[in-house]
């Protein structure tokens, strides 16, 4: 509820000025608007049709220079045409060619010249003038070079005479008899120019034509300053015609805008344009335009003249009437209307006189029914306000309800009119007050609205306005009537209520759980925690609470929903505790795994009404929980191989020194025979059955991680295809070998021999899986992007990243293997054959492990096996594959060697080798010796065999403290591990060679033989 702060502008905004006389001007114009529609269609059509005369006479000029100009060309054509019949040019010394020719000059003006001229420019005939000697050449003039190569009648483009100074063109046309003779016929233009239409003209029409290269070739206008200008205008008005348009307008030269009409001349490259001022086009319509519009003016003006005046005449009783009503209203009761004037307007005094008299019978009982309605309002104990819209005045009803809002006496508030009304509003309420206010005066919507208002004390009040708004019967506003309440005590209930309720929502978002109340009898839900909400469902607790236990039950996983909601029936029956868990579609179209506790409440007499209870997201818990499962898993797995593998390790390295002492002393033995000895064969079968041992050494290190590795860039569809030979020879004769490399496949690190022996074991095994059946053995390699997801699903991941890989895989038709088996395929020794095998698969999955690689196997009963092995991709070049070396011979040397190991037996064997090969040995059984022995004699030993474990000081501690006696020692490494492993401690630190435990003769002297060979010769 409010009022404007002034009466004026209230009365100017609902009594607009809606006068008679307006009425009687609006309908005047109403009557007046389609005649003048008619006018200034007509005014219209007169401007377009004086301007199409105009256009229409600027065409028809065109169209008579066009056909004059063509005709003109044609009968040039004709004419050059016939004199060569006439003249016969067969002799053209004739004189009888020239006196023709000249008659021909006499009949034609225009004509400066009769030449002939050859297809270079030359002169050959002439009629103006004679022909020097030797001949002219004219093949510099622009004219006539243009037209040298003509094959038909044509007209050259426009030039200035270098002798004459005068404008002109060239006619030429190729003689019949002589086509490499040109009859050539220059023309004066300003002379053609005069010939045809184009005479001086006025400055309104101007005829032009111009030359491709815009020159002005005739004009009409004082031809001798025209001809030969430049006209830029040229190029729009060709463009123009290309496109389909004749007409249009262009800038002058002398920057006059003028309209044209154009066309293209058909035997010469011309383009003729009459063109006028476009303002003279404009000028009649204009001119009939601005006369017909003032006539208009001149009638409206008279029309509204006499409306004026009669509207005055017609009014006069009315304004008496509108007097006499305002005296009524400023108290002089006794005052009536006269009646005179027009019947309606007498009949409507009389009207008025009756309501004054009836109005002063019923002020007498108006008395007695304020006194009514005042004591109706005190007792309903609202503030109650009638508010006159037209003048701003308000009126204050409930006394009581007065003093207790506003703190004034009922007299003392009287005097509030609607600005000391508003200027009692919270300022943080005001605008939205008036605004309210506002809209309810434009639309007549009930006024409605809560604000604070100020007590005579300075406290604010809360009030409830209500309003609504009385019309006349014209549709007018003209009273708002309206009541306030105070509301102070129902606020601060509601506040507190609100209060409350944030809290508990406060609490419930802090729990990170989504909360539910469902209520048993209408079954609607409400929901709890908007975090949790967005978490779950991905949509707010409202949005679901409008949804019931239905949109809770949609939302349920389809393999859940039978049984969550069979739990909830069953607690809403019974009230037991709901304990669940279930899945939930998020608004994404995912699930998220949910535990919910729920409660059932009772009332007083047992019956259950509402159950409450919380819902928790256990998605990532649940994950979590596997995947630490999956790890420790993985861990127990790795501790496996791990201590395996640390076995496998230790009894290979043992192993490896007592075959080192078997291997040498067979091979010492053997140097020591005489080749047709009868013990040769006997201890050759020692050396196979040791080397079968060391294989064996060599699968269990591989297995443990710690083979030997020689590891380089390889492309490993190379390295299958090198191996196809051996493996063809090697499986059975009912397998068909099949290999389909990958394309562009990226290189590996990996060591040669090592994957030799994977592909081996695994196509050995595809091979006798196949059994005595026909099958097939294919083997496909290929590169792919791993992730995370597909490590997953492997047997073995080792350290492989993902990221880039290359796959060799394997597969058999063979009859496969059960879950049993696949689950124990890599345990050492375990195997589905006879017993003494079972570590081929073990070492297949430690060379892969020394390769930061993974295996995945694919295997089903009678549906075959796929190994696919995966190795890290590198951009490394692939290297060509090592080939055998070729035989050396027997080599022999010098020097003393001091050889250090624990091993008695690996010393003796090395000693005894060295002494062999012809060196002197010393030997030292630990690092510790070793260093002692060295120290004495640095310079006595051409090299040094070093063990890498042994107790007290390792090879490690001993290389260094022999490189601090002596820096250029040459130190080679024995060791029953790997190249890579043993060798990478001392990368950098100047380690002369490696041996792989058990060496035979032949591997000891070679590497001596490299590592000496290498040593600098003293000068």
């Amino acid at each position: 509820m409010t009022a404007s702060r002034s009466p004026a502008p209230l009365s100017s905004r609902f009594r607009p000025r809606d006068t008679l006389r307006l009425r009687l001007a609006l309908f005047s114009l109403a009557l007046l608007l389609p005649l003048l529609a008619l006018i200034a269609l007509g005014i219209r059509k007169k401007f377009v049709d004086d301007r199409a005369a105009a256009a229409e006479r600027l065409h028809v000029q065109r169209v008579i220079a066009e056909q004059a100009l063509n005709n003109y060309l044609e009968l040039l054509r004709r004419n050059l045409t016939e004199l060569e019949s006439i003249v016969g040019f067969a002799d053209l010394s004739s004189p009888t060619a020239h006196e023709q020719c000249r008659q021909f000059l006499r009949l034609h003006p225009e004509f400066i010249n009769i030449a002939v001229v050859d297809r270079t420019g030359t002169l050959r005939f002439s009629t103006a003038f004679p022909i020097a000697n030797p001949p002219q050449n004219y093949r510099a003039m622009p004219t006539v070079a243009e037209q040298l190569g003509t094959t038909a009648f044509n007209l050259s483009a426009a030039a200035r005479g270098l002798t004459t100074g005068r404008w002109g063109c060239v006619a030429a046309l190729p003689l019949r008899r002589d086509p490499d003779l040109l009859l050539s016929a220059p023309i004066d233009l300003k002379a053609l120019s005069k010939l045809l239409f184009f005479g001086p003209d006025t400055v309104e029409q101007i005829v032009t034509v111009v030359d491709l290269h815009n020159t002005v070739v005739l004009s009409s206008y004082t031809p001798e300053t025209r001809i030969g200008e430049i006209r830029p205008s040229g190029s729009l008005v060709r463009e123009r015609l290309a496109a389909g348009a004749n007409t249009g307008e262009f800038a002058g030269v002398d920057g006059v805008r003028r309209t044209y009409d154009a066309a293209a001349i058909t035997l010469a490259d011309w383009t003729l344009t009459v063109a006028v001022p476009t303002d003279s086009v404009y000028a009649a319509a204009w001119k009939d335009a601005r006369n017909s519009i003032l006539a208009v003016a001149l009638v409206l003006f008279a029309g509204l003249l006499l409306i004026r005046l009669y509207s005055q005449h017609l009014l006069r009783p009315v304004f008496a009437l509108a007097n006499a009503a305002r005296d009524h209203a400023a108290g002089q009761r006794e005052r009536l209307a006269p009646i005179k004037g027009p019947e309606e307007i007498a009949d409507t005094a009389r009207a008025f006189n009756d309501m004054v008299r009836a109005r002063d019978r019923a002020e007498a009982g108006l008395v007695e029914s304020e006194l009514r309605y005042r004591t109706i309002v005190e007792q309903t104990g609202q503030m109650v306000y009638d508010i006159d819209i037209a003048t701003g005045r308000i009126q204050w009803f409930g006394d009581d309800a007065i003093a207790n809002i506003t703190g004034d006496t009922p007299e003392a508030f009287a005097a509030v009119d609607g600005d000391a009304w508003v200027e009692r509003l919270h300022p943080d309420d005001r605008a939205g007050v008036l605004g309210l206010y506002e809209r309810c005066l434009a639309t007549a919507e009930p006024f409605i609205t809560e604000y604070r208002f100020r007590h005579r004390d300075g406290s604010y009040r809360f009030i409830e306005d209500y309003g609504v708004i009385l019309r006349d019967p014209a549709g007018q506003p003209v009273r708002m009537l309206g009541r306030m309440s105070d509301i102070t005590a129902r606020h601060r209930a509601e506040t507190a209520f609100r209060e409350n309720e944030d809290r508990h929502r406060l609490v419930t978002e802090q729990t990170g759980q989504l909360i539910y109340d469902l209520d048993m009898r209408t079954r609607q839900v409400r929901w709890f925690g908007s975090a949790a909400a967005q978490q779950i469902l991905g949509c707010s607790p409202e949005e679901m609470s409008r949804l019931g236990v239905d949109g809770w039950a949609a939302r349920l996983h389809p393999d859940d929903r039978a049984a969550a909601i069979a739990r909830l029936e069953h607690s809403m029956v019974t009230g037991a505790p709901c304990q669940a868990e279930y899945r939930l579609r998020h608004r994404d179209g995912s699930y998220r795994l949910v535990e919910e506790r729920g409660a059932v409440l009772s009332k007083p007499d047992g019956a259950f009404y509402r159950m409450v209870g919380r819902m928790t997201d256990i998605t990532d818990r649940k994950r979590v929980e596997a995947e630490r499962t999956q790890i420790e898993k993985k861990l127990l797995e790795t501790q496996k191989l791990e201590s395996l593998g640390v076995l496998a390790g230790g009894i290979a390295h043992d192993f490896n020194n007592l075959l080192t002492g078997v291997l040498g002393n067979a091979g010492l033995a053997r140097l020591e025979l005489p080749a047709d000895a009868a013990a040769r064969e006997q201890i050759d079968q020692i050396e196979r059955a040791a080397q079968r041992a060391a294989d064996l050494c060599k699968q269990m290190l591989a297995y443990s991680g710690k083979g030997r590795f020689v590891v380089q860039a390889l492309d490993l569809n190379e390295l299958i295809e090198d191996s196809l030979g051996l493996l063809a020879v090697s499986i059975s004769k009912k397998a068909i070998l099949r290999f389909n490399p990958g394309a562009q496949l990226p290189s590996i690190q990996a060591d040669t021999t090592q994957l030799r022996q994977i592909v081996m074991n695994l196509v050995i095994n595809a091979s006798e899986a196949l059994e005595d059946r026909t099958g097939q053995i294919t083997l496909n390699t290929g590169a792919l992007v791993i992730d995370e997801t597909y490590l997953a699903t492997a047997q073995f991941t080792g350290d492989l990243a993902p990221g880039p890989a290359v796959f060799l895989e394997i597969s058999d038709t063979g009859s496969g293997m059960s879950r049993e088996t696949l689950a124990r395929i890599f345990d050492p020794f375990f195997t589905t054959k006879f017993t003494g095998r079972g570590l081929g698969l073990a070492a297949v999955l430690g060379i892969v492990r020394g390769h930061k690689g993974a295996i995945k196997v694919y295997s089903e009963r009678g549906a075959g096996t796929t190994f696919r092995l995966l190795f890290p991709a590198t951009r490394d070049a692939a290297q060509p594959l090592a080939r055998p070396a070729p035989e050396r011979p027997a080599w022999r040397g010098s020097g003393c060697v001091l050889v250090i190991d624990d091993e008695e037996a690996v010393r003796h064997v090395a000693a005894g080798i060295l002494r062999a090969l012809g060196f002197d040995a010393d030997s030292a059984s630990d690092g510790a010796v070793g260093i002692v022995r060295f120290s004495s004699a640095p310079t006595r030993y051409v090299a040094v065999l070093l063990d890498l474990t042994m107790p007290h000081v390792d090879g490690e501690e001993t290389f260094r403290q022999l490189r601090l006696l002596r820096p250029d020692v040459k130190v080679i490494l024995m060791s029953g591990f790997n190249r890579v492993d043993a060798v990478n401690r001392f990368v950098g630190k100047g380690l002369a060679g490696f041996i792989q435990k058990p060496f035979q003769v032949e591997t000891l002297a070679s590497e001596l033989r490299r590592v000496i060979d290498e040593m600098p010769k003293a000068n």
